[in-house]
């Protein structure tokens, strides 16, 4: 694929209107850069030369949701969160993101989307009947796992719980 040549200056971004669900501020604007280095002297970052809407805390809320979800969904161990290269884009492309703890993650963050699925799930099957499965599945870090889910009339599963089941030492 050949590589896209922008003007000198600029940097680009795709149109803000394509992302109208994006959960995070647009960062990145088609704009002139003021210049290559910072007030120091030094090379400035990406960070430094982008004008950043003012964090929120509803933005910090969707971040650690985000990251939640992108835990879960591509099964990262919850560390990951707090590994040097993540910090480091963190710092680079979002720096008014405040990092977040692989504990806060395990006891905050994930079980608070998990309880808002079940709580869509319990709304989107009231008053249909349903149909309850049970699976199991270990790990390779031999955890052992057994998920409860139901499906509905409207052909939807929906997680009722996911239990650990801890082998006895």
């Amino acid at each position: 694929m050949p590589s896209v040549q922008y003007p000198t200056g600029y940097r680009y971004s795709p149109v803000p209107s394509t992302f109208t669900s994006s959960p995070l501020p647009s960062l990145i604007s088609l704009s002139r850069q003021p210049s290559l280095t910072s007030r120091s002297g030094s090379p400035s970052t990406f960070a430094n030369n982008v004008l950043a809407p003012r964090w929120t805390e509803a933005d910090q809320a969707q971040f650690g949701a985000w990251l939640a979800h992108i835990t879960a969904s591509c099964g990262f161990p919850f560390t990951w969160v707090e590994d040097a290269k993540w910090l480091g884009f963190c710092q680079e492309f979002i720096p008014a993101a405040q990092p977040i703890k692989h504990q806060s993650l395990a006891d905050w963050w994930i079980p608070a989307e998990a309880a808002k699925f079940r709580c869509e799930a319990k709304e989107s099957a009231h008053g249909l009947e349903g149909m309850l499965q049970c699976d199991g599945w270990s790990g390779i870090n031999f955890h052992h796992f057994i998920a409860f889910m139901m499906t509905t009339l409207k052909r939807e599963v929906h997680l009722i719980k996911i239990k650990l089941l801890t082998p006895l030492n």
